[in-house]
């Protein structure tokens, strides 16, 4: 599992954040306009950059979320402190799996890990949770920032 701490933000089907990875330096992952863009800054290439639908970080950054409604949700546990939902969209199975992992009091999104379906997990920790915050769109343009560091 590749173990990350998060900085960033998620609005509205759209979501942009940096990731430290484990032995690896800070990469930019931007999800916008339907696709997923892995900037990495030691190099410079174009990011690597899928269509967010082959991902299980889909089912939680559509428009309206609803998890009953598409019968995505596999597991349910809690622990305690902690409540684990593992979802997986039942006609995509192949793409994997997404864990969310909420706390109580107050109940929040702590982390998420994605389960690609070939071996590969990838965990996700969220600290500094901030809501209703307005972001620019800019920041989930993949374009605007590969122009930026053409530059």
């Amino acid at each position: 599992m590749v173990a990350s701490q998060l900085v960033g933000c998620i609005s509205s089907g759209q979501a942009v954040f940096g990731l430290s990875m484990t032995h690896l330096s800070w990469r930019l992952v931007i999800v916008g306009g339907g696709q997923v863009a892995v900037f990495d800054p030691k190099a410079n290439a174009e990011p690597i950059r899928f269509p967010l639908r082959h991902t299980p970080l889909s089912l939680v950054l559509e428009r309206t979320v609803d998890l009953a409604r598409r019968d995505m949700v596999m597991a349910h546990t809690n622990d305690g402190p902690r409540t684990i939902i593992t979802l997986q969209d039942p006609d995509r199975a192949e793409y994997g799996y997404i864990q969310l992992v909420f706390t109580d009091d107050p109940m929040q999104l702590r982390q998420w890990i994605v389960d690609d379906n070939s071996g590969n997990k990838t965990q996700i920790a969220l600290s500094d949770w901030t809501q209703d915050q307005k972001m620019p769109s800019i920041l989930f343009n993949i374009q605007a920032e590969m122009q930026k560091r053409a530059n």
